[in-house]
């Protein structure tokens, strides 16, 4: 079986809940078996790392024209290039995420399978509810109607969680049984198990306000005064930095108890979470956050908001708690100030993760779609 799979990015270009995704069951399907060519946004003389010049997996820059001011033109740009360009490759099968696809969805003659990581609707509901850029906001609803083209075009779609599914069906108008849950993987060999015996929390995504950092950070500041000793760490970047760390100064937030640490390495990352206790999700909306399973990997217990796969890979009381924002200080503060409870949790999170998110297990349920449609 050859397949095109069409994404924006990969890692080490960049390291975003969908690339990451990408990459790790591109090359999970390849390890399968099945021939796989990734497409992205070309990149210059840089190289995709371990991502290219492996057995089955082969990735193809494609090349788009940037627009710095609007976002939107280089996802234009580069869907409607990479669906010219990868009709002259001998695929079988087209697999797209999100609006990426949207040029191949107008020109479509093979199979075609769209993985929609939550919808772009919902992204543009939060762009205006947050008053967002109106670069985020032209390209987040433009995004969306490419989406919800490429969905009606394609003959399955694979969402990531069951509040996904429900969302397509109510906001695209899919059919139900056009759809397949199958949610996001990890790579468990990747973690050793935090001990939890740190009071240290972890966050880790885009500096976005769909994030709700700022609902974090007003959380832990209440912590702090009851847990003086507690530290968090927030990883990653993105256009709300300058204002979440402005947040931070006035809240009276100080090294001694918060560090940014920017945009880090897989290998940096790997350490921050094994060097973590708790891991908290204070976003407004997620698909499916693939730093969740990442977390339960490293063995740490979770504490989220009730959106996207958090209500289906935690178990209130067993692996971690979910809050609203108004209340995430309450279970931040029972988990700090238990050290027993944070290491069972933690316990429960790797034998979860272990038994139902691993790659090859996610490979393999994806497989099965492409026999479906082919």
């Amino acid at each position: 079986m050859k397949i095109g799979m069409i994404g924006r990015s990969i890692p080490p270009f960049d390291r975003g809940g969908i690339q990451t995704h990408i990459a790790e069951l591109s090359r999970a399907l390849a390890q399968k078996g099945v021939e796989t060519h990734v497409f992205i946004v070309g990149q210059g003389s840089k190289k995709p790392g371990k991502y290219i010049k492996k057995k089955n997996l082969y990735v193809h820059p494609i090349p788009c024209i940037p627009l710095p001011r609007l976002t939107l033109g280089e996802y234009l740009s580069f869907s409607l290039n990479v669906g010219r360009k990868i009709k002259t490759y001998d695929l079988d099968l087209i697999h797209g995420h999100s609006m990426y696809s949207f040029g191949y969805a107008l020109v479509k003659k093979l199979p075609y399978v769209l993985t929609m990581h939550g919808t772009q609707l919902n992204e543009f509901r939060g762009s205006l509810h947050y008053g967002a850029h109106p670069n985020h906001v032209i390209t987040d609803f433009s995004s969306m109607l490419m989406e919800r083209y490429s969905g009606r075009k394609a003959d399955k779609i694979i969402v990531v969680s069951n509040e996904n599914r429900n969302d397509v069906i109510a906001q695209y108008g899919v059919p139900r049984d056009k759809i397949a849950t199958i949610p996001n993987g990890v790579d468990v060999t990747r973690f050793s198990s935090s001990n939890c015996k740190s009071k240290t929390l972890i966050f880790v995504g885009r500096l976005h306000e769909r994030k709700g950092i700022d609902k974090l950070l007003e959380s832990f500041s209440k912590v702090i005064k009851e847990e003086k000793n507690a530290f968090l760490n927030i990883v990653g970047s993105g256009e709300d930095e300058i204002r979440l760390k402005d947040m931070a100064k006035k809240l009276g937030l100080r090294k001694k108890n918060l560090e940014f640490h920017g945009f880090v390495t897989e290998e940096e990352l790997t350490k921050i979470y094994e060097g973590s206790s708790i891991f908290v999700l204070p976003s407004y909306y997620e698909g499916f956050g693939i730093v969740l399973i990442e977390a339960m990997s490293a063995g740490l217990p979770l504490v989220s908001v009730r959106t996207g796969g958090a209500t289906e890979v935690i178990e209130e009381g067993k692996n971690g708690y979910l809050v609203d924002h108004d209340n995430m200080h309450e279970a931040l503060l029972k988990l700090l100030g238990d050290e027993k409870l944070r290491v069972r949790m933690g316990r429960a999170s790797r034998k979860m993760v272990e038994k139902e998110y691993a790659w090859d297990k996610i490979a393999g349920d994806v497989i099965k779609v492409y026999d479906e449609v082919l």
